[in-house]
């Protein structure tokens, strides 16, 4: 399979700690990125054969630092030369051209995993859509929230979903997996891409077409512990500490 990491944003949001590097190549505290454990992760994996990085904001500093990854995996970076005027949805057209050579994950590049959740989710269907999801108590505004039908398939995930309509909080990753699912998942991308209410759209977005097509998306569930994405400026201390109290280093690994 291949593992799509869309990473090419600013991440102004963290400002001034994405000056001078990418999110995804932020310090976690012990010399290790967000990025440097995703590869890894994927290196550990009996399913991931191949990665691919969308990028734009400072790429040359994310291309330098897969060099040392080359020789483990194979690794290929996908330019987004809208990165500064767009949102994830269009990170993930641009690598539309591999959506239908092999099954895919496509992860956010600011995430974190504890287990190899490559390996759990293609374990756990033979083809199919799912998209991991954990389940809380409550939500808020800026989560990624996901609204569930009666047969517990995904109907729509969007921040703008109502808070008393959320059922999960999505992890940003998604994975695809089968011919059929491929093709339709990618023609669904196209559409996306040509409606101009969504060029500035997360990529899970793209669902609402998925969803028009009678495509089915199911949900996998993630406990909160085996995962966690950075934000905002107090998510980084956050997943610092909590690296520290309970992830594997980066040697481990």
């Amino acid at each position: 399979m291949n593992l799509i990491i869309l990473a090419a944003g600013s991440g102004k949001r963290l400002y001034p700690l994405t000056k001078d590097r990418p999110k995804s190549l932020l310090d976690m505290g012990d010399g290790s990125t967000l990025l440097d454990r995703q590869i890894q992760k994927a290196i550990e994996s009996e399913s991931v054969n191949k990665v691919y990085i969308v990028v734009g904001y400072l790429q040359e500093l994310i291309d330098q630092a897969m060099s040392p990854y080359r020789d483990q995996i194979e690794i290929e970076l996908i330019y987004n030369p809208y990165f500064d005027v767009s949102n994830a949805m269009l990170s993930l057209w641009c690598a539309h051209y591999v959506l239908e050579d092999d099954d895919f994950f496509i992860s956010n590049g600011d995430n974190i995993y504890k287990i190899n959740l490559f390996d759990q989710m293609s374990s756990a269907t033979r083809e199919g859509i799912k998209l991991a999801v954990s389940f809380k108590k409550s939500y808020d505004e800026d989560d990624m929230k996901v609204v569930l039908g009666d047969d517990h398939s995904i109907l729509q995930v969007s921040k703008t979903v109502a808070l008393t309509e959320a059922a999960a909080d999505s992890v940003g990753l998604l994975m695809v997996k089968g011919s059929r699912q491929r093709a339709e998942f990618r023609q669904a991308l196209l559409e996306a891409a040509k409606d101009r209410e969504y060029f500035s759209a997360f990529w899970q977005q793209v669902f609402d077409f998925v969803v028009a097509k009678g495509q089915t998306i199911q949900p996998y569930e993630v406990s909160h512990g085996d995962w966690a994405e950075i934000d905002f400026h107090p998510d980084v201390e956050l997943m610092r500490n909590a690296l520290f109290a309970n992830l594997p280093s980066a040697e481990q690994n």
